[in-house]
């Protein structure tokens, strides 16, 4: 440990405490920043339209191959080769070190953005990438700052080497990445339809024309591989910007990680509510994002059974929600959604059921000539199996609540996942929880 001293910052002009390894300018204590970091910086890495920021946030995404949002030593040395940058091994990873403050192993875009400033490797980084993704003016008045910004990202998503242009092999490895087979035929297809100056690649500029065409309806999404693996990119970019912000300010009782090999699919574990027939389990919510999320609901849907009057069990042993995504707005997001869904286990809300959820049953009042004592399976008319079921626990919720709350729990004791012991631990803290 080095020796602890004060010294008189030059930004802020106030004191701070330093060693010989200080503290990354980007540290989160608040009070700290005005010591620890130029003011202009500060304004340059929290501005999401500055040039610099977005062809960083780049390079980062394009190596945070899980969507985590945290690069490991590795991906840094990627990194730094394939912008020609070479630094001792020894060296570099004494610098790492001071960034991961954390000791984790991994920097976060902030983290990342401090250390590349530190290497004097920024501005060659930037430089690289700006030369090469210049907009003509007669595309620029088409796109507002923040939507250059978002195709910088996912262009830089297929350009792996930074030199401006997608290769054939650049393309089919980032579109087999993203889940999508592509044969070489259709990848030099995909390249001819937009490859205008016919040179073999596609240009920056190609590519935000056939972004333009795409917002103008020209252009299919479903029509062309190549947008559509753009457009699921920025989904599950968006899914994995929810997931960090729920890691920064989770929901209590809740974790949310990405799936490993599904970039647009999240995983909510959730404590059952304590009073309720759900206390003391774990149960898996999948929230799975398309390319017009959030305009149109997600998927979403525990990957076991759940006994609720809101939700629906699939033959597949999965339970679903159709009640809930009925209601599904374009203002809601990851958040709304869970959030919703653990109040729902909570506090069922039968004004969520569809109005003919008991019509064909033996709890339809208003159907005439019926027997309504008559147990269930006595029904002959037509009438779908799930929606029988729905009448049947309906019924008990309203007029028997005990003996639903018993099935609940009868469910949830075979289904729902035991906690582990150490899962209030430090380390798993449910307050600190965002990523498993």
């Amino acid at each position: 440990m080095g020796k602890f001293r004060f010294r008189r910052d030059p930004f802020g002009g106030k004191r701070c405490i330093s060693d010989e390894i200080p503290l990354p300018l980007h540290v989160a204590n608040e009070y700290d920043l005005p010591c620890m970091q130029p003011p202009d910086r500060r304004e340059q890495l929290e501005d999401p339209h500055d040039p610099t920021r977005a062809i960083l946030e780049m390079v980062f995404k394009r190596h945070d191959a899980d969507e985590s949002g945290e690069i490991e030593m590795h991906e840094v040395n990627a990194i730094l080769e394939e912008n020609g940058l070479t630094f001792d091994s020894e060296a570099l990873d004494i610098v790492f070190k001071k960034f991961d403050v954390d000791g984790s192993g991994t920097l976060d875009f902030n983290e990342f953005c401090e250390m590349m400033a530190d290497l004097k490797a920024e501005k060659a980084i930037v430089e690289k990438r700006s030369t090469s993704y210049e907009l003509p003016a007669s595309l620029k008045v088409h796109f507002t700052d923040e939507e250059v910004s978002e195709m910088l990202v996912h262009f830089g998503m297929f350009d792996a080497d930074g030199g401006g242009s997608i290769a054939a092999e650049e393309l089919m490895q980032v579109l087999q990445d993203m889940g999508h087979d592509a044969t070489p035929k259709q990848v030099r297809d995909i390249i001819k339809q937009v490859d205008k100056d016919q040179s073999g690649e596609i240009e920056f500029a190609e590519f935000a024309t056939m972004m333009h065409k795409v917002n103008t309806g020209e252009i299919e999404v479903g029509g062309s591989l190549l947008a559509q693996a753009v457009m699921d990119s920025a989904a599950a970019r968006r899914l994995a910007q929810e997931v960090t912000a729920l890691g920064k300010d989770p929901i209590e009782g809740v974790r949310i990680e990405l799936m490993k090999r599904e970039a647009d699919c999240a995983e909510c574990l959730i404590e059952g509510p304590s009073g309720t027939p759900y206390a003391d389990r774990l149960y898996r919510l999948r929230v799975k994002v398309g390319d017009d999320y959030p305009f149109a609901p997600p998927k979403a849907f525990f990957s076991h059974r759940v006994m609720h009057v809101n939700f629906s069990i699939l033959l597949d042993g999965t339970t679903s929600m159709p009640q809930v995504l009925e209601y599904w707005d374009a203002e809601w997001d990851l958040r709304t959604l869970v959030q919703y869904v653990k109040d729902l286990l909570i506090d069922p809300n039968l004004s969520l059921l569809p109005a003919d959820y008991a019509q064909g049953t033996r709890h339809d009042q208003e159907a005439e000539g019926f027997n309504h004592s008559q147990p269930r399976g006595y029904d002959l008319r037509e009438k779908r199996g799930s929606a029988r079921v729905l009448a049947e626990v309906v019924h008990l919720f309203c007029d028997e609540r005990e003996k639903y709350d018993m099935v609940c729990r009868q469910f949830a004791n075979l289904y729902g996942e035991k906690i582990p012991d150490d899962y209030f631990d430090d380390e798993h803290g449910k307050t600190n929880a965002g990523m498993v």
